[in-house]
């Protein structure tokens, strides 16, 4: 399987545009040993001239460090630069039963 990107380039899965969102934020990926979020190199964005902002990514509030792995759960919030953000929803799993 393929890691699902997410960013503002067109070439990411998930493409999402605003404030704290560069080119390539983070790679969300479904491993063996469960779902993961991965960072990516961190890069100042937003307009030349403008104040810039840096890309974040939180889990449940807690900020992610540059080309960070952290595994996710199930209803596991994601804060995807400053103004996107998403619940996980993880399929019934056998400990979830």
């Amino acid at each position: 399987r393929q890691p699902i990107t997410i960013g503002t380039n067109q070439d990411n899965k998930i493409v999402l545009q605003g404030l704290g969102m560069p080119d390539h934020l983070c790679e969300i990926e479904n491993l063996e040993e469960g779902v993961v979020v991965r960072t990516c190199q961190q890069q100042e964005t937003g307009q030349p001239g403008a104040k810039s902002m840096k890309a974040r990514v939180c889990v449940n509030g807690s900020a992610m460090k540059e080309n960070e792995q952290r595994k996710l759960k199930h209803n596991d919030k994601l804060f995807l630069g400053r103004v996107s953000a998403v619940r996980l929803i993880v399929p019934e799993t056998e400990d979830r039963k």
